[in-house]
């Protein structure tokens, strides 16, 4: 008996190993990922813009209701027709009161490549560490193998911390208030479907409402 409990506990350990990089907080893959919901806490952390500039979230947030945006990077088609459509209607959103900051994992470097190339005036940040990213329920992990895929396609993902593995975050958009409540949450397993600049309008103009 006294052998079984050691082989079961030995047993468990080995799973519990096994579990650790999900439970930190990389989803298995985007469809099952679970970004954060509507009347949560947004979490806040502390990234760098284009500029090299350190961008602290919490003070962002603090300071005007904010369009949250996770995207994949500028070498994704989707994301790029996405960022130009919300830089086409960042006006609109402006007069609501509105700013906008998007994300992605990649270096500071790309981010300024993408704000050049669509003449983005919001913010762009890095999350390499999928720091802001795990906390928000969008990150999810990329196999070395499918990275290694990736990267003959010419396309270099960003290594999860201290494994051979890569993520990608679900590209979602939140619009989180002044007090730091998300109102709005779009996302979609599927990196061709975004919430459209209409629908974001709308959310945006109803998140403001008593």
């Amino acid at each position: 008996m006294k052998r079984f409990a050691l082989s079961l506990a030995a047993a468990l350990l080995v799973l519990s190993c096994r579990a650790q990089p999900l439970a930190s907080g990389f989803a298995a893959s985007a469809e099952t990922a679970r970004p954060l919901a509507a009347g949560a806490k947004a979490p806040t952390a502390i990234l760098p813009a284009q500029d090299g500039a350190d961008t602290d979230l919490a003070k962002v947030f603090a300071r005007k209701p904010t369009v949250l945006i996770f995207y994949r990077g500028g070498w994704c088609p989707y994301c790029n027709r996405h960022l130009a459509a919300l830089a086409e209607s960042e006006l609109d959103l402006v007069k609501l009161g509105y700013h906008v900051v998007a994300i992605s994992p990649e270096p500071i470097a790309k981010l300024r490549a993408t704000a050049d190339e669509h003449h983005l005036r919001y913010r762009l940040l890095s999350d390499e560490k999928a720091l802001l990213s795990r906390r928000f329920g969008v990150a999810y992990r990329i196999s070395a193998e499918t990275g290694t895929g990736y990267a003959s396609n010419g396309i270099t993902l960003t290594h999860i911390p201290d494994s051979t593995d890569f993520w990608l975050p679900v590209p979602a958009a939140f619009l989180i208030d002044r007090a730091g409540t998300i109102k709005y949450v779009y996302w979609n397993a599927d990196p061709s479907i975004r919430v459209s600049t209409d629908d974001l309008l709308a959310a945006a103009q109803k998140a403001l409402e008593p």
